[in-house]
């Protein structure tokens, strides 16, 4: 689709990404279960950082037994991922 993807391994990663960025990201797909530092924790940082209003997007399996999803999120994307909609959210905050 042309656009350019920074991929993390997990949330500590991202932020050590984000950190390095050359270009200001316009948007953050993030997963809440993630080893060594998870969703709700890297929205979190984030949110107290220069990307602060960077908009997110969250994919997870989700279900509503589970903790509240991040406040401030644009999008909840439940697994298996409907890629059009995926695709939907990255037109509308990256075009």
């Amino acid at each position: 689709m042309g656009y350019e993807v920074l991929s993390a391994w997990n949330g500590q990663h991202a932020l050590d990404m984000l950190a390095r960025a050359t270009k200001q990201p316009r948007l953050a797909v993030v997963d809440l279960m993630m080893p060594v530092m998870d969703g709700w924790a890297f929205i979190a940082i984030l949110r107290t950082s220069v990307l602060a209003n960077l908009p997110v997007v969250v994919q997870s399996a989700f279900s509503s037994g589970d903790r509240e999803p991040p406040s401030g999120i644009q999008a909840l994307l439940k697994k298996p991922i409907d890629v059009e909609a995926l695709l939907a959210l990255v037109r509308k905050h990256c075009d």
